[in-house]
């Protein structure tokens, strides 16, 4: 089943990418140059991450808007029309 990108899905992939790093110093077999190299490498890879889901993140909420903005307008043109129709049928009507 495809999960779906959430904040609370964010905190944990940082959470983890900090560990791991933490993990990677403690125990690194290589050189410090190496270590670092391979830190760096994490950090890039978890701003694109980020950036990758902010923009997900972004686009599907524009969605979401751009939905609930024409059915707002459609809504409302459904209420004009229905005052307009109102006000003629009023009209229309003999006096008592």
């Amino acid at each position: 089943m495809a999960e779906k990108n959430t904040p609370g899905g964010l905190l944990a992939f940082l959470i983890g990418l900090g560990m791991g790093t933490v993990m990677a110093i403690l125990y690194a077999p290589q050189p410090g140059d190496e270590t670092r190299e391979l830190i760096s490498q994490a950090v890039k890879h978890g701003k694109e991450y980020v950036s990758d889901a902010t923009q997900q993140f972004k686009s599907e909420i524009g969605i979401s808007v751009a939905g609930v903005k024409d059915k707002l307008q459609d809504a409302m043109e459904a209420g004009k029309n229905a005052y307009w129709e109102e006000i003629r049928q009023t009209k229309d009507e003999p006096s008592v």
